[in-house]
């Protein structure tokens, strides 16, 4: 089966301006990003539906932009900006030299409504040491943390085999470690937490009926991740367990299923600058499980690309692979 041909624009920008709340103290920060993105399914090989592709592994005229939101755009849809622009904003307090508090909220144009993304404290035991409470983003691959802010790595969009999911964040507890070891620097955390996801976007692209939406639930989520920098190289490292569920509206059970599935993820990313060249190579790991989802087994990304002379633009050759089976 041959995958749809896309055309796709992007714009993104980031912008930051500091408010004082006090003369001459920097308790307030204030920060916007946001990308337009213009996408086109420009061919595909037969007309086959979405669900029809899910269900029984045929193709269709359209792409998955994003699993999280739902976003499904199709070939009668033209050139459309729908499907993943987006504005954010970000507020960061100050309220004592230890204590802070991080908030963010995102608009997206498909659901024309802005929805709470971040709402932490932050305690800074010392200089290398802090804990974090409150709602954040799960730390799953390398981008996940700053997934929304388009500019801020070299794809338009990254990889859905590996960023596509139907929990994005969770409300819990996480510990962070950044310092060095020689000329390594570390950074590391570990997490855990609870995420029930209301009519879940994700579950959208697999109903008969869109107006049933399941609802999802990761429960007992727990995960770490180790980060090494050492000259140019980078690695990152990552684990997280989850209890998974999701209800059965179609058949009137809006209750979680028992006893929930478990999840395993593992994954490692690898990036490299030097000189004019850099590269991204991420890889993860998934036993399959019970919950329905689109892959199962391992999935791979990456991109490799060289900085032009003075001039503010990377040329870039984006190579993405799936190794395991689309389920």
């Amino acid at each position: 089966m041959k995958y749809p041909r896309l055309f796709t624009i992007t714009i993104s920008a980031w912008g930051m301006a500091l408010l004082p709340v006090y003369a001459g103290t920097d308790n307030l920060t204030f920060n916007g990003f946001g990308s337009i993105v213009a996408t086109n399914v420009l061919s595909s090989d037969n007309n086959a539906s979405f669900e029809e592709y899910y269900l029984r592994g045929g193709g269709c005229p359209c792409y998955i932009t994003d699993y999280y939101t739902g976003g499904l755009i199709n070939e009668d849809d033209g050139m459309s900006l729908r499907y993943e622009s987006r504005i954010g904003l970000q507020l960061g307090v100050r309220m004592t030299d230890e204590l802070t508090f991080t908030s963010q909220v995102v608009a997206r144009s498909l659901t024309n409504e802005f929805t709470l993304e971040w709402a932490y404290l932050t305690y800074q035991i010392n200089d290398e040491w802090s804990v974090q409470a409150g709602r954040k983003r799960i730390p799953l691959y390398y981008f996940s943390t700053f997934q929304d802010v388009g500019i801020a790595y070299t794809w338009v969009r990254p990889p859905q085999s590996l960023y596509g999911w139907e929990a994005s964040n969770y409300n819990g507890l996480n510990i962070s470690y950044a310092g060095n070891m020689g000329d390594t620097s570390i950074q590391a955390s570990v997490y855990a937490g609870n995420e029930t996801i209301r009519d879940a976007a994700y579950n959208s692209l697999y109903t008969d009926d869109p107006s049933i939406i399941d609802d999802s639930r990761w429960k007992n989520i727990v995960g770490f991740d180790v980060e090494l920098t050492y000259e140019w190289l980078n690695a990152r490292f990552i684990y997280l367990t989850s209890d998974n569920s999701a209800t059965d509206k179609a058949s009137g059970d809006y209750e979680f299923y028992q006893p929930f599935s478990q999840q395993r993820v593992m994954g490692l990313a690898i990036n490299g600058d030097f000189s004019d060249w850099f590269f991204h190579l991420e890889k993860k790991s998934e036993p399959a499980r019970k919950q329905r989802r689109r892959h199962c087994g391992k999935s791979a990304g990456g991109y490799v690309g060289y900085r032009l002379p003075n001039r503010q633009l990377d040329a870039f050759c984006e190579l993405v692979a799936i190794l395991g089976k689309v389920r």
